[in-house]
């Protein structure tokens, strides 16, 4: 609705190396990004989503990483695109957002291992990397990029960050946008804790989960801005999609590929 495709037509006629590939049906975003992996002719693939901004030098900047590394991921960067009231109401300090513990056989001596993941708009990889676990996985839903990063994990590749590559993330702002978009990550974040269950996957406690929505709620009274209220609502998304559970089309499998 947004008038990409004729966009994209437009400017496919000067770049030597840029294709347009449709589909006729909407099959999920991890067949779409497996077909463009089909259709690439070059080792290394970088996937960029709609609604983000590279910053200059963003493109140079992984692919001279993956001269260095197999797979690698982009800083995001959220003071750009978004407001401060609601990059603060959402993303507390105290929260690494991007790891996921797991214990068991693969633990450090802290007794976690803490698995370094990022959203699919700032990854990059090697053609012959992502072939060894069979591409991205539609099973896993919206969270089709953190299942690549532990699916590889669990093969010994482990993703590095480039700081010299800087995304500016756009994130939802309505309240309703903000509630689905964050109750489809808690089903899909409920695939991961099944999925991966016999791997170590560490699932936050129920009365973890109570938590978050009870701190989202305090603030919400203390404070009463509509940057906190929208992040009460979002909390209050996940924790929905949390205990719901994983969508009823998703395969519950350890691997895939």
């Amino acid at each position: 609705t947004d008038a990409k495709v004729s966009v994209i037509r437009e400017l496919s006629t000067r770049p030597k190396h840029t294709r347009l590939i449709t589909l006729s049906t909407n099959r999920g975003k991890a067949a779409a990004l497996n077909l463009g992996v089909a259709q690439a002719r070059f080792e290394k693939l970088v996937f960029l989503d709609d609604d983000d901004r590279p910053a200059p030098g963003y493109l140079r900047a992984l692919s001279n990483a993956l001269e260095k590394s197999e797979f690698v991921c982009s800083v995001v960067r959220l003071g750009e695109l978004n407001r401060s009231p609601l990059v603060d109401a959402l993303f507390r300090p105290d929260i690494n957002y991007f790891v996921v513990p797991f214990g068991g056989s693969r633990s450090s001596g802290s007794g976690f291992a803490y698995v370094p993941v990022s959203m699919g708009g700032t990854l990059a990889v090697r053609r012959r990397t992502l072939s060894r676990v069979g591409g991205f996985n539609p099973s896993a839903g919206v969270c089709d990029d953190l299942d690549l990063c532990l699916r590889l994990w669990l093969l010994g590749v482990l993703l590095e960050t480039e700081p010299e590559a800087i995304l500016d993330y756009r994130l939802r702002t309505g309240s309703r946008e903000l509630f689905c978009q964050r109750l489809q990550y808690g089903r899909g974040w409920a695939w991961l804790y099944e999925t991966y269950r016999l791997d170590g996957i560490v699932r936050p406690t129920r009365l973890a989960t109570i938590a978050r929505i009870a701190r989202a709620q305090i603030q919400l009274l203390l404070l009463s801005r509509r940057s906190v209220y929208k992040a009460a609502i979002a909390e209050a998304g996940f924790a929905a999609g949390l205990a719901m559970g994983p969508r009823p089309d998703s395969e519950r499998i350890s691997h895939f590929g």
